[in-house]
């Protein structure tokens, strides 16, 4: 190598010293920056020379002195124009090749202005045109992706499109230039999210493959570029048959691929990523399961030297991740964890991708801790955390880094408790927010994160200063009209909670659910409410709850009600309305031709604007208002009480509304029954326990196929103690202590009706099961002795649902169902097997005022509003539910796995398709907490319906004003029919079955 560059150096210093008359020649264009650069004429030597040299392996010790050659080439003289574009055609391929061997930016700048002089000084009839284009465009598309300019990847487009356009159909490059532009209409679909670059992507691939024989070597290559445009394409549509598609695509890379060992792992990767994101939407075990499986024998087959080993290893980890939070197995998570170290361990601390990696690692770290508790996994994570900000200057990286170091210095302090976690805090957000401008994306949130640890560190010091830094940190939130003063030392935030909405559709988002939002949300709602209860409160802080909780399923029944209220009356602000909410959910805001993506200042107002004019129509005065604590009293049911569990690292409190038969709204106030025996640490050791017992006692779908989701069957070998325990901590540390509170007495059939309200890690556990279960026990020892329990948030069977287990019972169940209605003679519609479609459903829900789902039902943690029930021919999400009209809903019976499970990051957001039922219109709701057995529901769910008849005027009339009690009474009787065998499993199948609404 040293030789090649000696002669080439030698060739060009007799060619300057021999020159005559040197003529300039400006290869950037005017409006570039660079320095004008003078070229002259190689002979063929030099040519040759440099054209052996660029075809070499770079050694990044050559670096200085090719630079310095490249400097001499640009001084050189006397060319031709043909000449001179064939040269510098050579010198840009040249740099562009070594900056993708050695990274250097400069090179490639240089590259992209000698293609540009030769783009420029070319005419079309020139034959080269075809080459230069896209080789243009190549590099426009290298620098976008480490600039993130939108000039870059425009111009590279419109490069590779005019190459295509110029190509001959026949022409053996036009497959190459039609890849290369599908890659970059992906690359700018990723910042766009316009799905029309998407769409184009996908068609001018396809075009490609037709263009290409099958018989080429590079035909699994482009196979894989359009299995991976069909991924991307899945995201915008969740149409089934398209990621179908991709994998199938996959699968014929692979097996094409399999003479060319250098390429298999590539195509093993992209095969991974498709079987991954299927099971992020069906939740089918087998998908991740081929995924990890594929990986781990394409790396046992990798050298350590490979270049695609890290990107193999990163894929595992990510597929190990996935499962883990689907089958919360620890084994999983380590080797999670193992995979990630490694993937780190083969990359160069250099490289592009290490941060990322690093980053991987470190999320990893943290969901150890949050599932485990276990302080050294946040200590480690916080180390990498410190790393990561050493390792980068770009203030967009700094500015995520800071974010989640800032939550992890929340979290020590709630393990350690030491106030200068809580300091650091505070400093670590605040540079974050220095870091942005009003117009910043996350700006809003950032600012909600700084007033969370100022009001913390009020809590904890009662240094007024604190509470006056949030509150002016957080006043242009507020309408200009609005003065807000402190109440007994506590400030009204309010408007902070009307601008929720807001919060949650300004982020750019993938999902449904904009995962770090939530979470600052969540916590400023915890903060807040902890503070409004200390200082007695108790108004505020039940203000502030009900503002702050399900924000999601929320929203999207405000744009439901805006479409049947405001339509009829003013159409044009109705659409604008939810024209607002639809882009603002997309990530592309535009208002008066003006692009206000991003700019949060501008849009607050924008959004203000259109709520004003909403609320000068009649009946729609308070839209979008928080909620007045006079007007959540009239919600309390007549003799009843309600009962929201408040629980934070400070401790535990139970906000009581109580309404005596017969007394007025006026007199009844909310108080508080502090709860000093539990804690948060505590509830998560209880959230633990039943994890576990779940783990022991739920066989998986590969063990067993009579559940009704992935993990439902329970193991019958497998001794229970750990349920009684679980329900007599319940008792003993929340119950008790209430009904104690409240004066209530035990009785062998109660009427008073208790709602439940838990949050945080308590909206986990089975609380209307609580009590002491032994066989010796007394009357008095369990809850459902002294109340009725209940929780705050058309008949259709599909027992054989194509590509899920046979649920064997649920055909028993419909029957039984059907006989007790028969005799009394209700109509009742119902739909199984082929019959039983997402469209058939979807229209009998909306003409039918009671459904009873009985088929499978799974939970989507990664999208829970994709959660669903599974039917004929696909998913009846809790999305489309939302969306159906449903005239006079009143009770359902959601006799399916999971319908009630709260969200394991977002608890507090009931993402459950029992709360979706609500939000439907449903007035009450049964449903279940976690996998039900097969064998009992045809039980309970007879039982159920015997009790809802109630004769009126001589005929059987359905009640739901009577599903709590008529579910009380059917699982009474369940667990009466196994009392004596509290060591078996079945015992325990009525704890599931809940019951939601007023």
């Amino acid at each position: 190598m040293d030789l090649r560059l000696d002669d080439i150096e030698a060739t060009l210093e007799r060619y300057i010293d021999g020159s005559g008359a040197e003529s300039s020649l400006e290869i950037f264009p005017a409006e570039d920056s660079h320095r004008e650069l003078t070229i002259a004429a190689p002979s063929r030597e030099v040519g040759g020379l440099l054209q052996q040299l660029f075809n070499s392996t770079w050694n990044p010790e050559d670096t200085n002195q090719a630079t310095e050659i490249y400097n001499k080439i640009f001084v050189l003289t006397d060319v031709e124009n043909t000449q001179k574009i064939n040269f510098l055609q050579t010198i840009g391929r040249g740099l562009l090749r070594k900056y993708l061997d050695l990274g250097s930016t400069v090179d490639l700048e240089v590259a992209i202005s000698a293609f540009r002089y030769a783009l420029y000084h070319t005419t079309t009839e020139y034959s080269n045109l075809p080459v230069i284009l896209p080789r243009l465009g190549t590099c426009l598309l290298s620098r976008f992706q480490f600039s993130g300019l939108t000039s870059d990847i425009n111009e590279a487009i419109d490069c590779l499109q005019a190459a295509v356009d110029l190509t001959h159909e026949d022409d053996p490059c036009l497959p190459e230039n039609l890849c290369a532009l599908c890659k970059s209409l992906s690359e700018r679909f990723k910042v766009t999210k316009d799905s029309a670059d998407m769409y184009r992507a996908v068609r001018e691939q396809r075009r490609a493959i037709h263009l290409l024989s099958c018989e080429s070597p590079n035909f699994p290559m482009f196979m894989t570029r359009l299995g991976a445009c069909l991924i991307e394409e899945f995201a915008i549509t969740n149409d089934i048959e398209t990621i179908n598609e991709a994998i199938a695509i996959h699968r014929n890379a692979v097996n094409m691929a399999l003479q060319h060992h250098l390429f298999l792992p590539h195509f093993i990767c992209s095969l991974s990523w498709s079987l991954l994101h299927r099971f992020y939407n069906t939740k089918k075990i087998q998908d991740i399961n081929e995924a990890i499986e594929v990986l781990q024998n394409s790396i046992s087959l990798t050298s350590e030297d490979n270049s695609i080993l890290p990107y193999l290893l990163d894929n595992l980890g990510v597929s190990f991740y996935a499962r883990f939070e689907f089958r919360r197995d620890a084994k999983d998570l380590e080797y999670a964890i193992s995979v990630r170290r490694r993937a780190l361990d083969t990359t160069p601390p250099m490289d592009s991708t290490y941060s990322s990696r690093l980053s991987n690692l470190a999320q990893c770290y943290y969901r150890r801790f949050d599932a485990f508790k276990e302080l050294k996994d946040l200590e480690k994570c916080i180390t990498i955390q410190r790393q990561l900000l050493s390792l980068t200057s770009l203030p967009t990286a700094n500015l995520k880094i800071l974010t989640t170091m800032g939550s992890c210095m929340i979290e020590r302090f709630r393990v350690l408790g030491n106030i200068i976690d809580l300091e650091e805090s505070l400093n670590i957000r605040q540079k974050a927010l220095e870091l942005m401008t009003p117009n910043s994306p996350d700006y809003l949130m950032s600012l909600v994160g700084v007033a969370d640890s100022l009001i913390k560190l009020f809590h904890e010091t009662k240094e007024d200063n604190y509470v006056r830094r949030a509150h002016e940190l957080l006043k242009d939130l507020r309408p200009p009209s609005e003065i807000i003063e402190p109440i007994k030392n506590l400030y009204d935030f309010d408007y902070v909670f009307e601008l929720l909405p807001l919060m949650i559709w300004l982020k750019d988002t993938d999902s449904l659910l904009p995962h770090e939002i939530l979470k600052n949300i969540i916590e400023l709602v915890k903060t807040v409410v902890t503070l409004a209860i200390s200082l007695g409160r108790n108004d505020k802080a039940l203000m502030w709850l009900e503002q702050g909780r399900s924000v999601v399923l929320n929203q999207i029944y405000i744009v439901k009600l805006t479409i049947q209220h405001l339509l009829p009356i003013n159409q044009g602000l109705a659409v604008k309305f939810i024209d607002l909410a639809e882009s603002l959910r997309s990530g592309r805001l535009k208002t008066n031709g003006e692009d206000l993506t991003g700019q949060d200042h501008y849009i607050v107002k924008h959004w203000r604007g259109i709520i004003e004019e909403i609320r000068c129509f009649p009946k729609l005065e308070n839209f979008m208002k928080s909620i007045e604590y006079e007007e959540i009293k009239t919600y309390v049911p007549c003799n009843g009480t309600v009962i929201i569990l408040h629980i934070d690292g400070n401790g535990c409190n139970s906000l009581v509304l109580k309404k005596e038969y017969k007394s007025s709204i006026d007199s009844m106030e909310v108080f508080n029954i502090p709860l000093s025996q539990i804690s948060y640490s505590k509830a998560l050791t209880l959230k633990a326990k039943l994890e576990s017992w779940k783990v022991q006692n739920l066989r998986g779908e590969e063990q067993d196929d009579s559940g009704r989701s992935g993990r439902l069957a329970y193991n019958e070998s497998t001794l229970i103690g750990g349920m009684e325990v679980i329900l007599e901590e319940l008792w003993e540390l929340i119950v008790d202590p209430i009904l104690k509170a409240l004066g209530l007495k035990p009785m062998e059939n109660p009427t008073d009706h208790l709602w439940w309200c838990p949050t945080g890690p308590l909206s986990f556990l089975p609380i209307h099961a609580a009590g002491k279960y032994h066989s010796d026990a007394p009357l008095g020892s369990i809850l459902s002795d002294y109340v009725v329990s209940s929780y705050i948030t058309t008949l259709i069977s599909q027992a054989n649902t194509p590509g899920m287990p046979l649920i064997p019972n649920t055909e028993k169940e419909v029957k039984n169902i059907k006989n007790i209605l028969n005799e009394s003679e209700i109509d009742i519609l119902t739909l199984e097997g082929e019959t039983a479609t997402v469209e058939a459903v979807s229209q009998a829900i909306s003409t039918h005022s009671w459904v009873h789902f009985a088929c499978h039902g799974t939970q989507n943690s990664s999208n829970p509003l994709n959660s669903a029930f599974h039917v004929h021919d696909g998913l009846l999400t809790i999305s489309k539910i939302i969306q159906v009209d449903i005239q006079e809903a009143d009770f359902a019976f959601l006799s399916a796995c999971e319908t009630s499970s709260v969200n394991k990051e977002f608890p507090d957001e009931a993402l459950h398709i029992s709360a979706a039922m609500l939000n439907a219109g449903y007035k009450s709701v049964v449903g279940s907490m976690w996998s039900i057995s097969d064998a009992c529901a045809p039980d309970i769910s007879k039982e159920l319906y015997k009790c809802l008849l109630e004769p009126v005027n001589g005929k059987c009339e359905l009640d739901s004003s009577k599903a709590a009690w008529a579910l009380q009474q059917s699982t009474k009787k369940y667990r009466n029919n196994w009392k004596g065998e509290g060591d078996h499993a079945m015992s325990w199948n009525w704890v599931p079955f809940v019951h939601f609404g007023l």
